[in-house]
């Protein structure tokens, strides 16, 4: 009989040889061909009829909670905690006594990927399975049965997911196992290619089978995938970029005219997974050009005094009448200005269910106060977030609005900078026009206050 009841312990990256090129990275949130881990364990749990499962979760990762509050599709009931990881069964056991009760209870434990078809995880196949008694005293990793007086192992398939290449083979037995045993992702599949919502795709985009296109991606054009790829959610890939059997992992900026061949590009790192080399791509190492032009450091800045004088304009009359007439809360907020010292401002602290807060968002009059750090050349009009800390050795040029403010996706650090990059590429006076129309025609039809933009 299956337990109602079950246990995921996932240590962190942080503690595996993976850590120095997936840095970062929630151990639930690795995604494995379009899915991240824990949608696997948890739908694994569902297939098997588990009610209700305790995530142990070393990271203890904010982004790991809004994921499992976002209304995947599992019908199972999740109780999320931040825990040391704990290498013994046993001690796991008396750790969760109060979750389990003193019954028997499944337990997944370790980084690892379970490889077991869904078609053979049936509540009426689980007392089939081959279980061993092992010491629960001992560190383990697998799949358990763990009572008060018993430790039982199942030999379910289980890949041991410690280096770079456990992980990459890992990902392409997904891609090529049959689509009864791992359910890819994607609204639009075609000739063995998986596309998710919200792909930008030009027609010189040449794609071969196998690939998975997640949500959220915008290819450049006369990019080259010859098979065997994988692309993350909210992933920008520039032009003439060429990929074979590589991975693109989430919230990831592709610079153009790469050549991945056999790689893993993590965000800020390209890795090798057969040699464990990891190449740092810190900053704009490879989308920026490094010259320098004094005129155009200039030009550029005559051209944010103008813009922002007309703003300061048009939006002073309005910002007179809300903070002289009407009480609004506010906080020191710090940042890294242009010239490398720490500034700080007075943001304004918006609530979302305050009608007047709305209005003061939708006219973008909660940077009025930013705008005197453009004349003193602390800021730009348009440039990085000023809500992340710059990377070692970047040219960091925070904006009072930035690229992210008019972006979908999530907007922690990774993201904002995979932005900004996006940004530094195509940086232009008509590309600032287009954001910044962009930028105010979405808070004047916001709704809400985004208390993150």
């Amino acid at each position: 009989m299956v337990p109602s009841k079950g246990v995921i312990q996932l240590p962190s990256l942080r503690n595996t040889p993976m850590d120095e090129g997936f840095g970062g990275i929630p151990t639930a949130l690795l995604p494995f061909a379009g899915k991240y881990l824990i949608d696997y364990l948890l739908g694994l749990c569902n297939q098997l009829g588990i009610q209700e499962v305790r995530l142990l979760d070393e990271n203890g990762s904010p982004e790991v909670k809004s994921f499992l509050q976002g209304g995947a599709p599992w019908d199972v009931r999740i109780f999320y905690h931040e825990s040391l990881y704990l290498p013994s069964p046993r001690s796991l056991y008396n750790r969760v006594r109060d979750f389990v009760q003193n019954k028997e209870c499944l337990f997944y434990q370790g980084l690892q990927f379970p490889t077991a078809s869904y078609s053979i995880v049936v509540p009426e196949r689980f007392e089939q399975e081959n279980w061993r008694d092992v010491d629960a005293k001992a560190p383990q990793e697998g799949i358990f049965l763990i009572g008060p007086n018993s430790c039982r192992q199942c030999d379910y398939p289980i890949s041991p997911i410690h280096t770079y290449q456990d992980y990459f083979d890992c990902n392409f037995y997904i891609l090529h196992a049959a689509r009864d045993t791992f359910p890819i992702p994607g609204y639009l599949v075609e000739k063995g290619v998986h596309i998710g919502m919200n792909v930008e795709m030009p027609p010189s985009v040449e794609c071969e089978e196998p690939a998975v296109i997640c949500n959220h991606v915008r290819l450049g054009p006369r990019i080259r995938m010859k098979g065997d790829t994988i692309i993350g959610s909210y992933t920008l890939v520039e032009e003439d970029v060429s990929m074979r059997h590589s991975i693109i992992l989430d919230d990831t900026y592709v610079a153009p005219h790469l050549d991945l061949i056999d790689k893993i590009v993590s965000r800020t790192a390209i890795v090798d997974p057969y040699t464990n080399a990891v190449l740092r791509l810190e900053a704009d190492g490879l989308v920026m050009d490094t010259r320098r032009f004094r005129w155009g450091g200039i030009l550029a800045y005559l051209q944010d005094v103008a813009m922002t004088l007309c703003l300061v304009l048009f939006q002073w009359p309005l910002y007179f009448v809300f903070t002289h007439f009407f009480e609004m809360e506010r906080s020191k907020l710090r940042f890294q200005g242009m010239s490398g010292r720490r500034r700080s401002f007075r943001k304004y602290d918006l609530s979302s269910t305050k009608i007047l807060d709305l209005y003061f968002y939708k006219f973008a009059l909660d940077r009025f106060p930013l705008y005197k750090f453009v004349f003193t050349k602390e800021m730009r009009l348009f440039g990085d977030s000023f809500r992340r800390p710059p990377a070692a050795g970047e040219l960091y040029r925070p904006g009072v609005y930035c690229y992210s403010d008019c972006a979908e996706g999530p907007r922690d650090t990774y993201s904002l900078e995979r932005n900004d990059h996006y940004a530094h590429r195509h940086a232009g006076f008509l590309f600032t026009l287009k954001n910044l129309k962009n930028i105010f025609i979405t808070r004047i039809l916001a709704t809400s206050v985004d208390l993150l933009k």
